[in-house]
């Protein structure tokens, strides 16, 4: 932690502090379908596509406002979905369910494999360089085209578990292959759920450094007896391009979310101190950076959208407004996300109090630190003192700070002093009393958001960057 001067430098000034009515806003769209929508892609922030059971895919031109159902001649769930430009894109699903539009989805073309599979998912990391996942009755199945969806080559990732090999009495995991995430041409992650008959199932993630000529298991091993029964994985993000996250379908508190090591090489539990003991089912994750995250869920049988700015040291529950689960997320930038799910349910999610962390900079030869901030509230918890550090701030007049607890409503706060340092800002306010538990802040420079924080009230100051 920097070292600060007591003496005041300049002057000392009344901020006046606002506070609005929650940290998210949400607003329910008309997708036009009652379909189950299980998932979603937009190719920029006003064109995007949805889809789902029946082989309903639904799109919009105008930021969600609208959607029209297109015309796919399919019974089958569509469960990937991925555009390259606004007229080129995909479809995949089950019963090898394979399509391509030219033309924004006005008509489809049926394309086939030489394989039979349940499709799950599809990326393209450029124009040319695109990946399907799956799982068929030989394996999980793992598909690619290096020249822009003209051709695609296909191979089982565990041929052992071909039926051929099983005749012959060869024990494997058959592999259920879920989700993917590609960091280039080379480099990815596939994950999903392994199974046998003697241990059941167990999340399984697997590795390429070579575009997929080659795999290499990096799935989290067990900790204690019998902690993967049933357990899945259903989205993978990476951070940056040594480490990545696994999100699994169920846990208590934070034991849904695990990190990779360095290299990449394994995936362990986050132990964090902060966190939430409901029995929660999830579904999707969205990561805008390194640490900031958002997680659809069941919390207690209610859908739920999770949000996490300290990468899972602590989450807030944005509480969306439907009884729908909500299966699936895309961002198209850091203030705008959607989420869609049962019954046809599309949320438009608003939000500009994300800060994305960047690396530290390079000042005079030197590694500068990130601003951060640390919050204390006193023992009767109705006076908080929050130090803002390394965070250079030229005109305070135009300076906010809102405060929400757990559930992203607001608390209102009143006007209160602060004083500038040499390298530190002091804030002191005054709220009715808190009780025990989590608060989030922002403080904000007009509408740009500069720094997050939290409030562990009953606690030790929590440190947020």
């Amino acid at each position: 932690m920097p070292k600060y001067r007591t003496k005041i430098l300049g002057f000392t000034c009344l901020l006046l502090i606002y506070w609005s009515s929650g940290l998210a806003q949400f607003k329910v769209l008309d997708s036009g379908t009652e379909k189950d929508l299980y998932t979603m892609f937009f190719v920029n922030e006003s064109t995007g596509f949805a889809g789902g059971d029946h082989g309903v895919v639904v799109k919009t031109e105008n930021y969600g406002k609208t959607w029209n159902l297109l015309q796919l001649d399919t019974p089958y769930r569509i469960n990937g979905i991925y555009f390259i430009n606004p007229d080129t894109g995909y479809v995949v699903g089950e019963n090898s369910s394979f399509y391509k539009t030219l033309n924004g989805g006005g008509t489809w073309n049926l394309i086939n494999l030489p394989v039979i599979a349940d499709f799950t998912a599809i990326e393209f990391v450029n124009k040319k360089t695109g990946y399907v996942i799956g799982h068929g009755l030989d394996g999980g199945v793992f598909i690619k085209t290096e020249d822009g969806g003209e051709t695609w080559i296909s191979k089982v990732i565990n041929e052992n578990c071909a039926k051929k090999n099983q005749d012959k009495g060869v024990v494997c995991d058959e592999l259920y292959l879920l989700n993917l995430s590609f960091l280039n041409e080379e480099a990815g992650l596939i994950g999903g759920y392994a199974f046998n008959y003697i241990d059941g199932k167990k999340p399984f993630i697997c590795k390429t450094d070579d575009g997929g000529k080659s795999f290499i298991d990096v799935s989290p091993q067990p900790e204690t007896e019998h902690w993967n029964y049933g357990y899945e994985i259903v989205s993978l993000n990476y951070m940056t391009p040594h480490d990545a996250c696994a999100i699994f379908n169920t846990g208590r508190g934070n034991s849904f979310l695990y990190m990779s090591d360095y290299k990449i090489r394994n995936f362990r539990q986050y132990n964090n101190e902060l966190f939430h003991d409901y029995h929660e089912l999830y579904f999707s994750s969205w990561f805008l950076d390194r640490y900031v995250g958002y997680f659809t869920s069941l919390v207690n049988g209610k859908p739920q959208v999770l949000k996490t700015f300290d990468l899972g040291d602590s989450f807030m529950f944005l509480n969306p407004p439907t009884d729908n689960t909500l299966y699936c997320t895309f961002f198209t930038d850091t203030e705008n996300g959607y989420f869609a799910g049962q019954n046809g349910t599309i949320l438009h999610y608003t939000d500009n109090n994300n800060i994305l962390r960047k690396d530290a900079s390079i000042v005079d030869g030197q590694y500068a630190e990130p601003p951060f901030t640390i919050a204390i509230p006193n023992d009767r918890s109705t006076k908080t003192q929050i130090f803002i550090y390394n965070l250079d701030i030229s005109n305070l007049n135009d300076i906010n700070l809102s405060l929400f607890d757990r559930y992203g409503e607001a608390v209102e706060i009143k006007r209160k002093r602060v004083r500038i340092y040499e390298n530190e800002i002091r804030i002191r306010i005054k709220t009715i009393e808190l009780s025990s538990g989590l608060y989030f802040y922002t403080l904000k420079d007009q509408e740009q958001a500069l720094i997050n924080g939290k409030i562990n009230v009953g606690s030790f100051a929590q440190m947020v960057y």
